[in-house]
């Protein structure tokens, strides 16, 4: 609840607007190192204490490791299994130390390596709050529950939830540029500036390799017609020659 939770004192009228989008990686960035796209599907991480993998659960699993590990017990609202121990009162003190020491130390992200998630659905709020009206009448609840303004005024409060908007937004996160498209880009410039095209690789490849095989083996072929010529007009200069 220190994390995830919001305060409100009695006496208020509070409304919460929800927006919720959804973040997803198209599947051409599986073969993008982890390192570079900075996210894990959800076959890429395991965790042991949840099914789905979330940036989140991935947090609080590994301060449910570290403080299993420095005080040999996790608080209840942390996870852990049946056969782990619950912190009590005697490592209240050593579950709020590493805690602390994980957060200072460690970010919480760095060492657990605890990145987004390709795909997560998200949630944010936008919260306004206000004083109740003192100027309410006595409210009956029931036959015998009755709250005048001054018990509503000190002891409850009106908490209001809503989604903003009927739809929402989805970001997708995917190559800036891949290999057709900087295929594309290269033969569109070089086209533009040089009146280059593909049939152009082509021609270079076929100067720099076909037509010199072709000169060379017909410059071959020339130099055995000269000698075949020259033997023959020696035979018949020198018939008795063999």
């Amino acid at each position: 609840m220190a994390d995830f939770g919001t305060l409100l004192s009695p006496g208020v009228e509070a409304r919460f607007s929800i927006k919720p989008s959804v973040r997803e990686a198209s599947a051409n960035l599986r073969s993008v190192p982890i390192k570079k796209r900075q996210c894990y599907f959800a076959n890429e991480r395991r965790l042991v204490y949840y099914r789905s993998y979330t940036q989140t659960n991935c947090n609080l699993e590994c301060q449910s490791n570290y403080t299993f590990e420095k005080c040999k017990c996790i608080p209840y609202y942390l996870p852990r299994n049946k056969s782990i121990k619950a912190c009590g009162r005697m490592d209240q003190e050593c579950a709020q130390d590493a805690k602390e020491n994980m957060e200072k130390t460690n970010g919480n992200s760095t060492s657990c390596r605890c990145l987004p998630g390709c795909f997560e659905l998200v949630f944010t709020d936008m919260k306004s709050f206000g004083q109740l009206s003192k100027e309410l009448n006595v409210t009956t609840f029931g036959e015998d529950m009755i709250i005048n303004t001054t018990h509503l005024m000190t002891n409850m409060a009106v908490v209001h939830f809503f989604f903003s908007n009927s739809q929402f937004s989805k970001l997708v996160k995917d190559e800036l540029y891949g290999f057709t498209e900087i295929l594309s880009n290269v033969g569109g410039l070089l086209g533009l500036c040089m009146g280059f095209s593909f049939l152009s690789v082509v021609e270079i490849l076929y100067f720099i390799t076909i037509k010199r095989i072709c000169s060379w083996i017909r410059g071959k072929r020339k130099n055995n017609h000269k000698i075949e010529m020259l033997f023959n007009s020696g035979i018949s200069k020198y018939p008795f020659m063999k």
